[in-house]
C-alpha cells in the first residue's frame, strides 16, 4: 500500500509525518470549503453563483413603484412583477438619478450621474467616453442586446454603446403624422422573443427590455381598460393634448383631481397592466424553453410620475420629489437569492450596473460612480459606503436668462437633492433658491417642507454645504450649451417634452 501523502489541488501534499488528528482536521477543512463554498475559484477566492447566468434587465418608462402590486398598490395591477418579488429580491427604497428617459438609461448603464455624463435631458447625448454596463458584458463573452419601444432611447442618442444587436423598429404614431416614436408592449416583447428564439449555441446573454406604455399617451387595449376605469364608463385614448388640458384643471384647482384626472390615473393603471401582461409572456417563454432558471431578470423602472402630488402635474423632469424618482428595483436570481426577501437600504439606479457585474462575478470598473451592492442579497446589514445619495431634475429651468443657461450646464439651476438617512433636503435654484427638507421615515410622501422650522437649521445648512459642492463639480461640462437638433425637438416635443 502506498504511503504517499494525498496530493493538495496545487500539486504539494500533506507532511508525511502529520499526525492523524492533522490529516483528519484538513479533511474536515477540505469538506467545509468544499460544500459551503462551492463557488471558490482556483485561486481561493468566492465567486457568484450567478456566473455564468444569463442576465435579462426590464426597464419600465415613467413606472412609480408605489403603482406596482408588491410595493402596495392594490387590484392586481401586476401578477407577473409581483412574482418575481415573491421568487427573488425587492428593494423597497431605490431611487432614479434623474427622472427623465434618456439621462436615466445613459446613467443606469454607464453608472454615472447626468453631470458626469453629460446627457443631461432628452435629445442630448453623452459628452465624457466611458463604458457601459454593455461594454463590459460584452467584453466578457456575452450576447448583448437592446430592446428600445421609445425614441429617446434610439442608437443617435449614444445608447447603442456596447450591444452586438439593437432593435429599435418603433411603430406608433404619437400627435405628429408620420413620426414613428413608440411601439406598445407585445411588439416589444415579440422583438426580444424573436432574437431569443433564433439564438443559437450555448452563449449568455445580457438583454436589455424597454416597455414604453406606462409613460403617457394612454391606450391600453380595451378589456384592460374596462376593468380599470369601469365598465359603461369612457376609455377613450389619453393623448399628450389631454395630458395638457388636465394639468390645465389642476392648476386651477391647486391640485386636486377630478373625475377626468382621475379617469386618466386609472387609465395609466391598465397601461402597467398591459405591460405586465407582456412580462408574463416574457418568463413564460423562457420557463418553456427551460431558460428561465438560468436567467437572472431584473425589473426596474427609468422614473416614476407626478399626477397630483406636487405642483408638476402628470409630468417627470421638473422635480425630484419621490413621485418621479421612487422607482421599483427586483431580482430574481434561482439557486443564488433566497426567495421572498426585501431590503429598506436606499440606492440609487447607477448602483444596478455594479451590481448586476457583483451577481455574476465580473470586476466593476472603477470609474463607475454607484456601487456593488450584491452582498446584500446575503448580509441584511449591508450599507452603500457613501451614504449620501444625490439626484437632479433635467427639465430646461424656467425664469433664467438664456445667456446664464450659455455660461452654465443646462440643468445646473434645476431642482436637486440629497438624501442622508431619513432625511431629503431639495435645493431649486432657479424657483429663488427654495429649500425643502422632508423626514421621509414621517413623511414619505413629502407633505410637511421642515425647512422653515429653526430646530432643522444646522442640518440644512451642512446638507445644503454638500449638495452644492456636488452640483458644481462639472466635471462633463465642456463650456458651451448643446443645440438639440429642429428634427430632434419636434419629436420630442410630439411626445410631450
Amino acid at each position: 500500500m502506498s504511503t504517499k501523502s494525498p496530493a493538495l489541488r496545487d500539486g504539494s501534499s500533506l507532511p508525511g509525518t502529520a499526525s492523524p488528528w492533522v490529516r483528519l482536521l484538513f479533511v474536515l477543512i477540505v469538506l467545509y470549503c468544499g460544500l459551503h463554498l462551492a463557488g471558490c475559484g482556483s485561486d481561493g477566492t468566492e465567486t457568484a453563483a450567478g456566473e455564468g447566468k444569463n442576465v435579462l434587465l426590464i426597464v419600465a418608462d415613467a413606472l412609480r413603484a408605489d403603482c406596482v402590486g408588491c410595493y402596495g398598490a392594490e387590484g392586481g395591477v401586476t401578477p407577473n412583477i409581483d412574482r418575481l418579488a415573491r421568487e427573488g429580491f425587492l428593494f423597497e427604497a431605490c431611487r432614479t438619478v434623474v427622472p427623465e428617459t434618456l439621462p436615466s438609461f445613459i446613467s443606469l448603464l454607464s453608472s454615472r450621474h447626468p453631470k458626469d455624463h453629460g446627457a443631461f435631458s432628452n435629445g442630448m447625448t453623452p459628452r465624457v467616453q466611458c463604458d457601459f454596463v454593455s461594454d463590459i458584458f460584452q467584453r466578457a463573452g456575452y450576447d448583448t442586446a437592446f430592446f428600445v419601444s421609445s425614441y429617446c432611447l434610439t442608437p443617435r442618442f449614444g445608447t447603442g454603446q456596447g450591444f452586438g444587436f439593437f432593435d429599435d423598429e418603433l411603430e406608433g404614431e404619437v400627435t405628429l403624422p408620420q413620426n414613428m416614436l413608440i411601439r406598445k408592449a407585445p411588439a416589444v416583447s415579440d422583438a426580444f422573443l424573436d432574437w431569443f428564439g433564433a439564438r443559437e449555441g450555448d452563449q449568455s446573454f445580457f438583454a436589455v427590455v424597454h416597455y414604453f406604455d406606462p409613460h403617457f399617451p394612454y391606450v391600453p387595449p380595451e378589456d384592460l381598460a374596462r376593468r380599470f376605469v369601469g365598465e359603461g364608463a369612457a376609455t377613450d385614448a389619453v393623448g399628450y393634448d389631454e395630458i395638457k388640458a388636465v394639468r390645465d384643471v389642476l392648476r386651477q384647482a391647486d391640485g386636486k383631481p377630478d373625475a377626468t384626472a382621475e379617469r386618466f390615473f386609472r387609465m395609466y393603471r391598465a397601461e402597467i397592466s398591459h405591460m405586465d401582461r407582456e412580462i408574463g409572456r416574457v418568463l413564460a417563454a423562457l420557463e418553456e424553453s427551460d431558460a428561465l432558471d438560468d436567467t437572472i431578470v431584473i425589473f426596474t423602472a427609468d422614473h416614476g410620475e407626478t399626477f397630483w402630488d406636487h405642483d408638476a402635474y402628470f409630468s417627470h423632469g421638473h422635480e425630484v420629489y419621490d413621485s418621479s424618482a421612487h422607482i421599483p428595483l427586483v431580482v430574481r436570481a434561482p439557486g443564488y437569492i433566497e426567495e421572498g426577501r426585501r431590503s429598506p437600504l436606499r440606492l440609487l439606479n447607477i448602483d444596478v450596473a455594479p451590481t448586476i457585474l457583483g451577481l455574476v462575478n465580473i470586476g466593476v470598473p472603477a470609474d463607475f460612480q454607484g456601487e456593488d451592492l450584491s452582498g446584500v442579497f446575503f448580509d441584511d446589514d449591508a450599507r452603500r459606503a457613501d451614504g449620501a445619495l444625490f439626484a437632479e431634475a433635467s427639465a430646461v429651468a424656467v425664469n433664467v436668462p438664456l445667456e446664464e443657461l450659455r455660461k452654465h450646464r443646462p440643468n445646473l439651476f434645476n431642482a436637486k437633492c440629497i438624501v442622508e438617512g431619513p432625511w431629503k433636503y431639495i435645493w431649486t435654484p432657479h424657483r429663488a433658491n427654495r429649500e425643502e427638507l422632508y423626514n421621509l421615515a414621517d413623511d414619505p410622501g413629502e407633505k410637511t417642507n421642515l425647512a422653515g422650522a429653526a430646530e432643522h437649521a444646522e442640518r440644512i445648512d451642512a446638507m445644503r454645504q454638500r449638495l452644492e459642492a456636488w452640483a458644481y463639480d462639472q466635471s462633463a461640462w465642456t463650456g458651451t450649451s448643446e443645440t438639440i437638433p429642429p428634427d430632434v425637438m419636434k419629436k420630442l416635443e410630439a411626445l410631450g417634452y
